[in-house]
């Protein structure tokens, strides 16, 4: 019988990877006080978006990027006061959450 090589193998990793994400993305919406597709939640991301239209981190970093998500600062998603929501790049909000998750705080 013959093995199959490594690369062969590689995509039935990230595979299980994606799948890993997608379930812990489900459980994640699952507990937000507002789901990221109701009306409550449109309105109020449009709103941090309309007052803070740059990424604030990499604003931080001396960069200019249009932000494209709202992040919780303190990661409650309950906690929908404007003071603990950001506007944040797509990358830069995909890291802040890979980081929290890996931490075990998310």
């Amino acid at each position: 019988m013959r093995l199959p090589s490594l690369p062969a193998r590689l995509p039935l990793l990230s595979d299980r990877r994606r799948a890993g994400t997608a379930s812990q993305t489900f459980l994640r919406q699952a507990r937000r006080a507002l789901k990221t597709n109701s009306s409550e939640w449109r309105r109020i991301r449009a709103q941090v978006l309309t007052e803070e239209p740059l990424c604030r981190q990499c604003m931080a970093e001396d960069r200019i990027t249009a932000a494209t998500d709202v992040d919780h600062i303190d990661e409650d998603s309950h906690n929908n006061e404007r003071s603990n929501l950001q506007s944040l790049c797509r990358s830069c909000h995909s890291r802040k959450t890979a980081r929290a998750m890996a931490e075990g705080r998310i």
